[in-house]
Formats: structure tokens, sequence, C-alpha cells
């Protein structure tokens, strides 16, 4: 892990040393509401050593129809207001560490940016259903971290290869196995290491999104 943070530095994610690795702690949603929860969380991944934080801009009014069922909708414990987004940076720049958050609604990417964020995370529901907000966050020329939970070899690929010809900044792609947790699947060698030489090929870095309870896959 880094030693030194520069904010908006560019690249961000890589370093000198090339043994190193950018570990970026996931507190998504279990602020559960409270702001002062987040900031704790916050604090604890800078004492645990993490180089970022990430979390997820929830809106449910703008994710969810009004009609939708309700077993199908985030609760407001899940909601992360807009009004947070500066609130958030500013106390983790405080901490040094850095932050991002994950888009999940139109405009979301726009109101990461504006917040100062440090990068965005596209998440694997969005990286295969929802381009347009990929797009957004590609056109803010942000960092990008990409996941592909969702996604199969060849849609990977495509996804691989569209970023590399948009993007404006520093991506990381990120496998994934969306289960949780995900200690009993076993990853597609063969899969790591298509994925990982294509990375290669775009200088597109090449990473782990871990669901697991173990530090066995890391």
């Amino acid at each position: 892990m880094r030693n030194k943070l520069v904010y908006h530095s560019n690249p961000i994610f890589r370093s000198d040393d090339i043994h190193s690795s950018f570990v970026i702690a996931e507190i998504g949603v279990n602020h559960e509401g409270s702001i002062e929860k987040a900031f704790g969380l916050i604090k604890l991944a800078k004492e645990c050593g993490f180089d970022a934080v990430k979390f997820q801009h929830i809106v449910p009014s703008k994710v969810w129809h009004e009609n939708c069922a309700p077993g199908y909708k985030l609760s407001e414990k899940e909601s992360l207001p807009t009004d947070w987004l500066p609130l958030l940076r500013e106390f983790s720049h405080t901490h040094e560490i850095l932050i991002g958050c994950t888009p999940t609604f139109q405009s979301s990417s726009e109101a990461i940016k504006n917040a100062g964020h440090d990068y965005i995370k596209i998440a694997s529901p969005q990286s295969k259903y929802d381009w347009f907000i990929l797009d957004e966050s590609l056109e803010t020329g942000l960092p990008l971290v990409v996941s592909n939970g969702h996604s199969n070899l060849d849609e990977s690929i495509k996804l691989i290869e569209y970023i590399a010809k948009s993007a404006k900044n520093e991506v990381a792609f990120l496998y994934c196995v969306s289960a949780y947790p995900s200690d009993e699947y076993i990853m597609d060698e063969n899969e790591l290491i298509v994925l990982s030489e294509l990375c290669n090929k775009y200088s597109i870095l090449f990473g782990l999104s871990d669901h697991n309870q173990s530090m066995h896959q890391s």
C-alpha cells in the first residue's frame, strides 16, 4: 500500500513501487443512514492502512420507481444524500485517505465529481446493464474503477475494449464474483489470464473486487 497521499494526482492508483497494492475499503451502505457512522468508518479504514474508501451514492427516489414493489426498494438507511458527498470528501482528505463513490442513477457521476471525490467506482450491475452511467462516469474524466461481477468472459472483454477507447484518465478493472460471501466459488484461472492480459495490452490496471470472508483469494 502507499506511503504518501496526493489528491487528484495522475495517476492515483499506480506507484513507483511495482510490488505495492492499492487497497480500497468498501464502506458502501454500512453507514446505515448516519453520517457520523460514515465518518467513523473512514477513520477506521485509515487506521487499518487502506489507501482509499468507497461509498455508494444512493438516493432512493432517483433509483426506484414510485410504483416499485416495497420488497425491491432500498431503505432510507441505505440512502446517501447528495449533500453528504462534499462532507465525506472533506473528512477523508482531512484524515489523509482518498475517497470514491459509486453512481447509481443519472447525473450521479457529475455530483460525485463536483463534490471533489478522487475517483468513481462502477459497480458490477451498472457495468453490464446501465452503460449510460458508465458513459457519464467516463465523461467526468475522473479515474475509474470498474468491476465485472455480472458479466461473462465475452461481455467483460467487450467492456474492457469499450473503456480503453473512451477513458480520459486512469482505469482499474476488477475481477469480481457477485456472491456474498464468495468463499466457495473457484475463480476461473483461464478467465483471469485472458482479462489480465487484455488489461495489460490497454494499460488498464487489473485487480480483485473481493467478497470473501477470508484472505485466500487475494
